[in-house]
């Protein structure tokens, strides 16, 4: 955690659980800032014993992984279809960025409904708020072997997102190449039982 208590990130397999840590952690870090640095924590008056946290702990977003199919089939996503599938939907709340040579994989965003209402404020660090952060409300990325990662600050948000989008998804999956399955079945061989590649 930056001394201007930004942001920590923490990964878990349950987000409850990560959510708990991610608290613990903040706490702990705070209580050794103070020790070193009496100004992380400001008086609530001049008189008053009692001392406020300038950035208080609140969770800001998740981020949740699935697959679109089960690890080890032998199919792929055309990403180029898929990005021409969700661009001609013509969906107001959705675009869809592919470019190959800057990122291998697909980035489908969907724009906040609630956008022309929100204002935009500075962030925790004093700075200008991002836009792209207030604008899109999820962003997922599709990757060509039907790996998906949602970034949300909701994970019913985000699960119902990864269920709507899915069946489109699916509909562009693809049979693999030689070249793809065959790296496809060295991995499945050389993860252990269970894991995830």
């Amino acid at each position: 955690m930056p001394k201007t208590q930004d942001r920590i990130f923490l990964f878990a397999d349950d987000f409850h659980v990560a959510d708990a840590c991610a608290h613990q952690f903040y706490t702990d870090a705070i209580a050794r800032l103070q020790t070193l640095e009496p100004t992380v924590a400001v008086a609530e008056s001049p008189s008053s014993g009692n001392r406020k946290l300038i950035a208080p702990y609140k969770t800001l977003s998740f981020v949740a992984r699935a697959n679109a199919w089960p690890i080890g089939t032998k199919s792929v996503v055309d990403l180029m279809e898929l990005e021409m599938r969700i661009n001609a939907k013509c969906d107001p709340s959705a675009s869809a960025i592919f470019e190959p040579d800057e990122y291998p994989g697909l980035v489908w965003l969907d724009i906040s409904s609630d956008y022309s209402t929100t204002i935009i404020e500075p962030d925790m660090i004093g700075g200008p708020a991002s836009v792209n952060d207030v604008m899109y409300e999820m962003k997922t990325i599709v990757f060509p072997s039907g790996a998906i990662v949602v970034h949300g600050s909701s994970m019913e948000k985000m699960e119902e997102s990864v269920k709507r989008k899915l069946p489109l998804i699916q509909k562009c999956m693809r049979d693999a190449p030689t070249a793809v399955e065959n790296l496809i079945a060295a991995a499945a061989t050389a993860a252990p039982s269970g894991s995830n590649i």
